[in-house]
């Protein structure tokens, strides 16, 4: 075989090898985002699994959001979470509930507020940062106010009302120990959200469940008392009716006497008189 032979031979092996190697590495990389993917769908299922057994309605709003935002560091390796409450002005969100943060960063949060507008706030909407990620002037806002480098937010809807914003985030990045947050993380959020509106929701149907029972409580008790005032009434209107027999009765017993009375004076007079006329009579 001439040298000219073995150097066609070497490159093809070589482009062939070439060829392996890029697959190989498309094939890792497929397999690495697989793995990442199953990762964040497990952690997911396992965080929304704790918070169904953790959540009631009897719980409030506030200790619902605090347990969210523990579990969210917890089970989903965040560092820092927190829940934004709509303020008296139009747009103007504050921060609620949060977990992660040190004690210095409190006074800062007890002071922030940021503008969110509506269009952040419609259904399926969600805030995303990463390391490779440009911060636009709302992210750079979040990130300034509330101490976050890198984080994701979910609106919190009850009937298509704002009721919170929820943000987690991490202060580093640093593949391949700690993956940059993607759409997965902003799903796993969205749907703790969906659990979170269903709490809500299934509040307000015990609340008009509970207003139902009290109205027809008291509608049982107006009927009670409409069936009452009734007999009352015909007890009443019964009493009445025998008063005034009573009344009509004594009046024709003194009309009776009176008669009886005046028929008697002129017999007397003639009695006398007759008594008199003997008396004369005898002497």
């Amino acid at each position: 075989m001439s040298e000219n032979d073995l150097q066609k031979e070497l490159a093809y092996y070589k482009k062939q090898l070439d060829r392996s190697s890029g697959e190989s590495i498309r094939n890792d990389f497929i397999l690495s985002s697989v793995r990442h993917q199953l990762k964040q769908k497990k952690e997911a299922i396992d965080t929304l699994t704790i918070l169904q057994k953790e959540f009631s309605t009897a719980l409030s709003l506030d200790s619902v959001f605090a347990k969210t935002v523990k579990a969210i560091n917890k089970h989903l390796r965040m560092d820092r979470s927190i829940v934004l409450f709509p303020g008296v002005v139009s747009n103007i969100f504050t921060a609620g509930v949060w977990y992660g943060y040190p004690d210095e960063s409190l006074a800062l949060l007890e002071k922030g507020k940021i503008e969110l507008l509506p269009d952040i706030f419609k259904s399926g909407q969600y805030l995303l940062l990463n390391k490779s990620m440009k911060a636009d002037e709302l992210c750079q806002n979040i990130q300034k106010t509330f101490v976050l480098n890198y984080f994701t937010g979910v609106p919190v809807l009850a009937d298509e009302e704002a009721i919170a914003f929820i943000i987690a985030g991490r202060e580093f990045e640093k593949v391949p120990f700690i993956l940059p947050l993607d759409k997965g993380d902003a799903d796993t959020l969205q749907a703790i959200a969906g659990l979170i509106s269903t709490i809500i929701q299934n509040r307000k149907m015990v609340e008009l469940k509970l207003q139902k029972t009290e109205v027809e409580k008291q509608k049982e008790a107006i009927s009670v008392q409409r069936d009452t005032l009734s007999e009352t009434l015909a007890e009443l209107r019964h009493t009445q009716a025998q008063l005034i027999q009573k009344e009509k009765m004594a009046s024709l017993g003194e009309l009776t006497a009176g008669i009886a009375h005046e028929i008697q004076n002129p017999l007397n007079f003639v009695n006398n008189f007759s008594e008199i006329n003997t008396e004369l009579i005898s002497e």
